[in-house]
């Protein structure tokens, strides 16, 4: 009976699981499919046993299982983040070997779509980073052949007799002179491109890829090692729903004595109380957007900078002009049905059908 108990609640993804690596990429399929939860390394590992198989059908198959099986689950940060790091380890890349750059102590933006939208559509990344690299803020953009859309970036790019380099110093080198740097993903990983490029229509794990998720951190401390490593001029995002600590006045101050506050970001539940902190701790120089687009008078006064407004994200009437009495009365209705949804899955399904109706 001991043994019938333990099997059912493995398939309910309730039961301590060996941490020894299997032989067979199986019993992770076994696990994904049973809605469990692996860990980083068990979502890597799982990645570079699927990569590993030398017939094509059964690779891109298995492929397919794995990225769309997480992506079916719902996957955790550390299923995300093990599979692109073993997915960039077939390339022998590491994001934390990054490259030396010219532009210490400049801004960067990184540009990259990640398609897949299932209607087929004109490129739309690539100039948005022309335009923001002709207003003068330098560009890293990410470029691939078309799979979903009409043309990827690179078409896009190839078909103006742009030539595109698998050089990295060169091309920061034009990044440089130019503003705008294009980096081929099929130059930068051949070798995982050979096993993934051209087979996926709709997003997965994968594309998530773009992300930056800060979450448990488990004290002051592991916060500023993390705020240390961000670049000048760098914006966060806290919210308690990743764990651990989050950016308050406290830490804000601690960030000032090291040296290393970020330019500002979006706090999420945080309290009138907590915005007015922030911001006299910091004099003003962090500039925080309220995550809560509820009180958006009350948010400014207390010294918020900007408030993040997700509900008009889907609004289909003309934006009112820039007061906040009449953005309130324009939001309200909005956020009372959104907040009448059961969770935060049910509220994006809403917001997403109300775009596609804008």
């Amino acid at each position: 009976m001991t043994v019938g108990r333990r099997k059912c609640a493995e398939l309910l993804g309730t039961a301590d699981v060996a941490t020894a690596d299997p032989a067979h990429f199986g019993t992770y399929l076994h696990r994904l499919n049973s809605g469990q939860v692996l860990t980083y390394h068990e979502a890597a590992n799982y990645m570079r046993m699927v990569l590993a198989i030398a017939d094509d059908r059964q690779r891109s198959a298995q492929l397919g299982v794995l990225l769309n099986g997480f992506m079916a689950k719902h996957p955790t940060v550390d299923e995300a983040v093990g599979v692109i790091d073993a997915a960039l380890e077939l390339d022998v890349h590491r994001p934390a070997d990054r490259p030396a750059h010219p532009f210490t102590g400049e801004r960067v933006i990184g540009i990259a779509g990640s398609g897949k939208k299932g209607v087929k559509m004109p490129n739309i990344s690539t100039p948005a980073a022309i335009v923001a690299a002709a207003a003068g803020i330098k560009i890293a953009k990410c470029a691939s052949s078309a799979t979903s859309s009409v043309a990827g970036s690179a078409d896009t790019l190839k078909s103006l007799g742009v030539q595109l380099s698998a050089d990295t110093g060169r091309t920061l080198d034009v990044m440089d002179r130019c503003g705008l740097g294009v980096f081929e993903i099929e130059q930068m990983v051949p070798r995982f491109d050979a096993a993934y490029g051209g087979l996926f229509f709709a997003p997965h794990v994968l594309s998530l890829a773009s992300l930056v998720t800060i979450r448990s951190l488990p004290d002051r401390q592991a916060a500023l090692k993390l705020l240390r490593g961000l670049p000048a001029g760098a914006y966060i995002y806290s919210h308690p729903m990743f764990g651990g600590t989050v950016f308050d006045a406290d830490l804000a101050a601690a960030a000032i004595t090291n040296g290393i506050l970020p330019a500002g970001g979006k706090l999420a539940k945080v309290t009138l109380d907590g915005l007015t902190r922030v911001h006299q701790a910091t004099s003003g120089a962090f500039r925080a957007w309220d995550g809560s687009s509820r009180r958006i008078r009350e948010s400014l006064a207390a010294g918020a900078a900007g408030i993040v407004a997700t509900p008009l994200c889907a609004f289909s009437d003309p934006l009112p002009v820039k007061d906040s009495g009449l953005l309130q009365a324009a939001i309200d209705p909005l956020q009372a049905t959104l907040d009448a949804l059961p969770d935060r899955p049910a509220r994006t399904v809403l917001l997403l059908a109300q775009a596609q109706l804008s």
